[in-house]
């Protein structure tokens, strides 16, 4: 994380590498990447404490010479098949150990994450992004909530965990859900889960890339586009 000050007076926290992204913020960066107009203020409220209204305002010299140099990063693409997962991973202040058998589950378990999963299919069905955050996030949180409770499963407490999920950091959570996910599908048929499975598949990408010419595009201009800054655009 990194203090900058933008127009004398602003004072700004940005994110400066992919470890400090936590899971929904890659997936919003997810969504600004596939939106054609690709609005630059939409990703710099996405990596910083800073509101979309107060980056649309703030000067372009400042941007070029002081954030600019901060989002460097960003360049580099996330190999996320090189991503390892942990055999244990602290949760709502809970240690536990990552069951590497998901069959363990219950009857409850398994109706929960069959009904989320269709759920988040159709209420999804035009952002294939927004539904594979959602599936993936809840296909951890199903199996890890007994764990962290120490009792049996309640899917009240699976949806508090899956929250918790959303926020914890990228690195640490993707490789986690994606393996609950496929141990979900070898049981289950693909059709519900054809949003999470393309994301899944993908060896990386680059989130800025061309950022120059971006830049260059929108000298002295800036998108007055609308967009929420704490929750995903859905």
């Amino acid at each position: 994380m990194k203090n900058l000050v933008i127009d004398g007076k602003f004072k700004v926290k940005m994110k400066t590498s992919w470890e400090e992204l936590t899971l929904e913020d890659f997936y919003r960066l997810e969504l600004w990447r596939e939106t054609k107009e690709q609005d630059l203020i939409r990703a710099l409220a996405i990596i910083s404490d800073l509101p979309y209204e107060i980056w649309n305002k703030s000067s372009y010299g400042d941007f070029k010479h002081i954030v600019l140099p901060a989002m460097v990063w960003m360049s580099d693409t996330p190999k996320l098949r090189r991503i390892r997962m942990k055999d244990e991973i602290k949760i709502m202040d809970k240690l536990i150990k990552i069951p590497k058998n998901a069959e363990y589950e219950t009857l409850g378990q398994k109706v929960a994450i069959d009904q989320k999963i269709a759920k988040y299919a159709e209420q999804y069905a035009d952002s294939p992004t927004c539904a594979a955050f959602y599936q993936m996030s809840y296909a951890m949180a199903v199996y890890v909530s007994p764990l962290i409770s120490e009792k049996d499963f309640d899917i009240e407490h699976s949806e508090i965990v899956q929250l918790e999920i959303q926020g914890m950091p990228f690195f640490e959570v993707y490789p986690i859900c994606s393996f609950f996910l496929k141990k979900y599908a070898a049981s289950t048929k693909w059709s519900v889960l054809s949003q999470s499975r393309n994301l899944m598949k993908r060896k990386g990408w680059s989130i800025l890339q061309n950022l120059k010419n971006l830049v260059s595009s929108r000298r002295g201009t800036h998108s007055q586009k609308e967009t929420s800054q704490s929750t995903m655009k859905y």
